[in-house]
């Protein structure tokens, strides 16, 4: 009966002392990765040290309790002390940059340029990018719009030898009666316009748009109407104008 109970015993203390082992290995590993927290550099230099002493101080913890002040302890240094050594990394960069800047301007100056104008092009691509695909248009159904346009231009076809021949009125009127593949359809051309009286002239960019514009694109006012199909029923329409909201909001003057 001794000699079983002996054999019981030293086989539970061997599987605590499995258990220990394990959990040490465990913990050394975690400990490892809450290193990541320093800058590269550090850990290379004192990432082993580290683990070591920590490995000493989780074998001689003799309890639950103790192990857990270990744990404790690692983690307010790891949070104390990374953000420091990332400054002290990031100033010992900008000297060392300060001191090549000094010795070869030339160089430095070359450097920045080229830095400068490849985060300019990449921030070009980017607006491009974002405009014309990340970014949709504020208004309803923009993947269904699609553009039509005379090919070549229409030559200044008898009407029209100007600098306006793409699109003459007769031909719109033809299309828009005549079309079958658009639920709507509406013309547009870019302007500049000449806002305000002497001497508060001003230039403003604009788009003169027919009557279905707003209709077709699903767009509603903020205050008073937008332009209609009726608005230009006539051979000669009087002029109208919907101004946008950051235009309302930028200058003075408007109610």
């Amino acid at each position: 009966m001794k000699d079983d109970a002996a054999k019981d015993d030293g086989r539970d203390r061997a599987a605590r002392a499995a258990r220990t082992h394990h959990g040490r290995r465990l913990s050394i590993r975690a400990f490892r990765a809450l290193l990541a927290f320093y800058p590269g550099e550090f850990r290379d230099e004192y990432g082993r040290e580290l683990a070591m002493v920590f490995a000493d101080r989780y074998r001689d913890a003799a309890g639950l309790g103790e192990r857990a002040q270990v744990w404790i302890d690692a983690c307010v240094g790891v949070l104390r002390e990374a953000p420091k050594e990332h400054v002290h990394m990031i100033l010992q960069d900008l000297r060392y940059a300060t001191r090549a800047m000094r010795h070869s301007p030339v160089f430095a100056a070359t450097a920045v340029l080229t830095l400068a104008l490849g985060i300019g092009a990449n921030t070009a691509i980017f607006q491009l990018i974002d405009a014309i695909q990340l970014r949709t248009l504020p208004v309803q159904h923009p993947d269904e719009l699609a553009t039509v346009r005379i090919i070549g231009g229409n030559g200044g076809f008898g009407m029209n030898p100007g600098r306006y021949t793409e699109l003459t009125r007769p031909i719109w009127q033809e299309l828009r009666a005549h079309q079958e593949a658009f639920s709507g359809i509406f013309a547009w051309s870019a302007f500049d316009a000449r806002i305000g009286e002497r001497p508060d002239l001003h230039r403003a960019s604009g788009i003169n748009v027919t009557g279905d514009f707003f209709r077709t694109l699903g767009v509603q006012p903020w205050r008073g109407r937008l332009i209609e199909p009726a608005d230009e029923a006539s051979t000669c329409p009087a002029s109208r104008a919907v101004i946008s909201h950051a235009y309302w909001q930028r200058e003075p003057g408007w109610p």
